[in-house]
């Protein structure tokens, strides 16, 4: 009976144990913080300053949402696009096609259109610039190079995108290098 009941004290203690070892991993494990959520950032408006606001407050990972609207992007510097992303990892978000309406009102000079996401630290680590839902209008042809999006580098994605060129007579997207293109709508533009 001794035997039996050391048995049975031996096996409810070497039970205890481990039952405070995996609460000990548990614990371990909850310390550890969970990957980052992507956060969103809403843009006040679809003018210029306030989607280059937002654009700037973005994270890695962030979602930039712009409301409807229309809005006149111009140039506030020689040979720079209106609205830049750079070396981040971001989502900017329209409302959509045809609510969600920039007017390329840049500059002539070469480098001057209204949304540039080119090469930057989003590169090296495979990170993804991504452009959805917005409607561009008016492009002028400038240079070589110049269009209503200039996407640059790799890692690069413009969805649910419309380019009209009905008033103007440029190019709705620049891009080079490695990325996607799809469901866009192109109206009228010169060379893609």
């Amino acid at each position: 009976m001794q035997t039996a009941e050391r048995t049975a004290g031996r096996t409810v203690a070497a039970l205890g144990l481990l039952g405070i070892a995996v609460g000990f991993m548990v614990a371990a494990g909850a310390a550890e913080q969970a990957p980052a959520q992507p956060g969103v950032v809403q843009a006040a408006s679809c003018a210029q300053q306030d989607v280059q606001a937002a654009v700037d407050a973005a994270q890695d990972g962030d979602v930039v949402i712009v409301p409807a609207g229309t809005a006149a992007w111009r140039t506030l510097a020689a040979r720079t696009p209106a609205v830049r992303i750079s070396g981040k990892a971001i989502t900017l978000q329209g409302a959509g096609i045809d609510k969600s309406i920039i007017v390329d009102e840049t500059g002539k000079l070469s480098g001057e259109y209204p949304l540039g996401a080119r090469r930057g630290a989003n590169q090296a680590e495979g990170r993804l610039v991504r452009i959805t839902g917005f409607t561009f209008k008016g492009m002028k042809r400038r240079g070589r190079a110049e269009a209503a999006l200039h996407v640059g580098g790799t890692n690069g994605r413009v969805d649910h995108c419309k380019c009209d060129a009905t008033d103007g007579d440029g190019r709705g997207l620049w891009a080079y290098g490695r990325g996607v293109v799809d469901n866009c709508v192109f109206i009228n533009c010169k060379q893609g």
